[in-house]
C-alpha cells in the first residue's frame, strides 16, 4: 500500500510540474523575452555597414573632435563615423515619433557642434526613437562610463558648444 501511495504522489509530482512547465511555456509564446527588455547596443561605424536593421544615430565627420549631421543628410566626408544601433525592439531615429528621447542637440542640421539636452540653446534635435511605442527610452550623460545604461552613444568634449567622438575619444559619455 505504501508503495502505491508514493507512486501517486510522484505521478502527482509530475503532473504539477507539467503544468507549471507548459504555463511558462504559453505565456512566453504570448510575451517574448524581447518585449520584456529590449537591450540597446550602439557603435560608432561607417555608413555602409550600418545595415540590417540597424539604425544610424547621428553622423559624424571623425571618430574624435568633430561635428555632426543628421541621419537624414548626406555629405560623404560624414559617411565613416556613423552612430549606429541595434536593439530586438524597433528602434529608430524620427524626432517625431510618439516614443521618442532627445540625446543631443545639434547647432545646425550639418556641420554642427553639440550640446547636451539640459543646456538647450539649439534648435536641432538628435533622437532616438521606438517605434512599436511600449519600450522606455532612457538617455543622460556621465564621466567615464555608462553604467546603469545599455549603451554609449558617443562621448563630448564639454556640456555645451562641443565637439564629438567615439565612445573613447573624451571623458563625457552620452548614454541610453
Amino acid at each position: 500500500m505504501l508503495k502505491y501511495l508514493k507512486k501517486q504522489q510522484n505521478q502527482l509530482k509530475i503532473r504539477h510540474f507539467s503544468l507549471i512547465a507548459s504555463f511558462v511555456f504559453f505565456l512566453s509564446l504570448l510575451y517574448p523575452f524581447s518585449q520584456i527588455f529590449a537591450a540597446l547596443s550602439c557603435s560608432v561605424t561607417t555608413q555602409a555597414a550600418c545595415t540590417g536593421g540597424s539604425v544610424t544615430l547621428l553622423r559624424m565627420s571623425g571618430s574624435t573632435n568633430a561635428h555632426t549631421e543628421l541621419p537624414s543628410q548626406s555629405n560623404t566626408n560624414y559617411d565613416n563615423n556613423v552612430i549606429c544601433c541595434t536593439s530586438s525592439s524597433s528602434i529608430g531615429n524620427s524626432c517625431s515619433a510618439f516614443n521618442k528621447q532627445v540625446f543631443l542637440k545639434l547647432s545646425g542640421v550639418t556641420n554642427g557642434t553639440v550640446q547636451e539636452t539640459s543646456v538647450n540653446t539649439y534648435g536641432t534635435d538628435a533622437c532616438l526613437s521606438d517605434a512599436v511605442g511600449n519600450d522606455t527610452i532612457t538617455v543622460g550623460y556621465q564621466n567615464s562610463n555608462c553604467t546603469g545604461y545599455d549603451t554609449t552613444l558617443a562621448s563630448i568634449s564639454s556640456s555645451d558648444n562641443a565637439h564629438i567622438g567615439d565612445g573613447s575619444a573624451y571623458t563625457r559619455k552620452v548614454c541610453a
